[in-house]
């Protein structure tokens, strides 16, 4: 027969130990057994599939965003930047292009669960324009040598960007 008569942090993280007696006819003696209890991981899967990764041009910074709120997570870090050749950046990309980004998740319970960091790939694609164009189909012919120009509109720019228009 093991009886276990003592213990120190049996179920918390940490350093534990447990003290073991053997009772019986063959068996005689006590013995301290140690076990550490690590800290969980957080399951990473899960928030990587709440993440919106694909963004629109329209002039400002971008990155991964999480979606919704997850009562584990305390906070979102995004710590670095990087290329599509893997250079790092200053700061968030703004122009069209693909991107990953170091993301770190910090659990509100840091006793019992360790930040989770991963590496998340992300685009910003191009911005559609639109273009109404207003031409003078027929007139009657007067002898001269000018056209009148077509009128342009175009939709969807964004402010400070600088569009060449040729026909």
């Amino acid at each position: 027969e093991l009886q276990f008569i003592e213990g120190e942090n049996c179920t918390e993280v940490g350093q534990a130990y447990v003290k073991a007696v053997a009772k019986g006819s063959n068996v005689k003696g006590e013995r301290k057994f140690s076990y550490t209890i690590n800290k969980r991981q957080l399951d990473r899967t899960a928030f990587q599939e709440k993440m919106t990764t694909s963004f629109a041009y329209d002039g400002t910074a971008k990155q991964p965003v999480f979606e919704g709120i997850d009562e584990e997570i305390s906070e979102v870090k995004y710590l670095y930047y990087f290329d599509r050749n893997n250079i790092r950046l200053d700061e968030a990309p703004k122009d069209v292009g693909n991107y990953s980004c170091m993301v770190r998740l910090i659990p509100k319970d840091t006793v019992h669960y360790n930040m989770a960091t991963w590496t998340q790939e992300y685009e910003i694609t191009p911005r559609k324009l639109e273009a109404e164009v207003q031409v003078e189909r027929s007139r009657v012919y007067d002898g001269g040598t000018n056209v009148k120009s077509p009128e342009v509109t175009i939709q969807n720019l964004v402010e400070g960007d600088e569009v060449n228009l040729s026909a």
